[in-house]
């Protein structure tokens, strides 16, 4: 297997025009603590919010695939919860009532506002990492830049760095142009957005999260703004391993059909030693991309031997974003013509991954695109 993304003694500031690197806590107890409690933090949100979606009553009728997987999980809380208070229905029903209650308030909103220091935990989670967390553009960044959709690879299992190098945008820039420069809403799965806890206090606190649909997408472009997205989605998720480099784009097309409407550019970029934080079990592939197209991520992250879901910290994050790939303005475009920009665009993050592996220790690695 290939050693993970590090690199070495190279002064990445010197090779790339806009370069960001670990903040000044990094190696030290205090930033290594720091970025475990945001990863705790993130991951308490993350999974016991997702698993709070079966008191859900308020989600988007489910598909069979999802109904497959959520009406088990529903019988064994349902039955694990009677058991834990004893087997008293009307304990059960009180608590599950106060569940179903909750789980209702993320489609309301607590109206907690933006908190920095949540912000800050998130940006600070790369410290974690034992060789850091860096973020290299290759380009200045300023006002001048297009509007344009910035499109991360690969989706990981978290996305945890994705995560920490957007919201560093939003922390470190002149809030006068970056929300049309730079991508200030990082799109998400909308069950993740509407999930109780992560809604409350991820979305809400940070509030550079929107959900990943078309209806989302469409409000922040008609207002000029710049966005994030993942185009992999669970897809890529599924097929992640440690040690390849893989990413799922040949069939995703509607991002680029969305930016050809609005004359957006499009911004490449890879994270290398994202695939490297979990292990992710292989096999029944077909099954489990099947699976993802009805938004259930056939995942089983191994992290850390103690507990798995923490990311393995022996490595480095190196966020590597693209010169954008301008495109025209075609508001109804020929499936020759989306063919064509996002054949470009495949060029465009091949191309990008060539030049920047060898930065970071990986120069023999090859980029799987399925």
């Amino acid at each position: 297997m290939p050693g993970t993304a590090f690199h070495g003694s190279l002064d990445l500031a010197k090779v790339y025009p806009t370069y960001h690197g670990p903040g000044p806590r990094h190696g030290t107890w205090v930033g290594y603590a720091r970025g475990v409690v945001s990863l705790l933090y993130v991951i308490t949100m993350w999974n016991v919010g997702l698993l709070m979606n079966v008191f859900n009553l308020m989600q988007p009728t489910p598909s069979a695939p999802q109904l497959a997987v959520a009406l088990p999980t529903i019988a064994g809380v349902y039955y694990g919860i009677f058991l834990a208070t004893g087997s008293s229905v009307q304990l059960t029903a009180a608590i599950i009532g106060f569940a179903i209650v909750f789980s209702a308030l993320p489609h309301f909103g607590l109206g907690l506002g933006y908190t920095r220091w949540v912000h800050q935990l998130f940006v600070d989670s790369g410290d974690y990492y034992e060789h850091g967390a860096h973020t290299c553009y290759e380009f200045e960044l300023s006002e001048e830049l297009p509007r344009g959709i910035w499109c991360y690879h690969p989706h990981g299992m978290f996305s945890w760095f994705m995560a920490a190098s957007h919201l560093r945008h939003t922390l470190q820039f002149d809030k006068k142009w970056w929300p049309k420069t730079l991508p200030h809403q990082g799109l998400a799965v909308r069950l993740l957005c509407d999930s109780p806890l992560f809604r409350h206090f991820v979305v809400d606190t940070v509030r550079s999260t929107w959900p990943a649909d078309r209806k989302g997408m469409l409000k922040l472009m008609d207002a000029d703004e710049s966005l994030a997205l993942i185009p992999g989605g669970f897809h890529e998720a599924t097929i992640t391993c440690r040690g390849k480099h893989r990413v799922f784009i040949r069939t995703k097309k509607g991002f680029v059909k969305i930016a050809l409407r609005y004359g957006y550019a499009l911004y490449p970029s890879y994270i290398f030693g994202e695939s490297d934080t979990y292990y992710n079990p292989q096999g029944f592939t077909k099954l489990r991309i099947w699976l993802a197209e009805f938004n259930v991520p056939a995942i089983l992250p191994c992290g850390r031997w103690f507990f798995p879901l923490l990311p393995r910290r022996d490595l480095g994050l190196y966020h590597v974003v693209g010169k954008p790939l301008r495109l025209p303005k075609i508001e109804n475009p020929t499936d020759a013509q989306l063919d064509e920009y996002h054949g470009q665009y495949i060029v465009a993050l091949r191309e990008l991954f060539d030049r920047s592996k060898a930065n970071f220790g990986q120069a023999e690695a090859q980029l799987e695109m399925y």
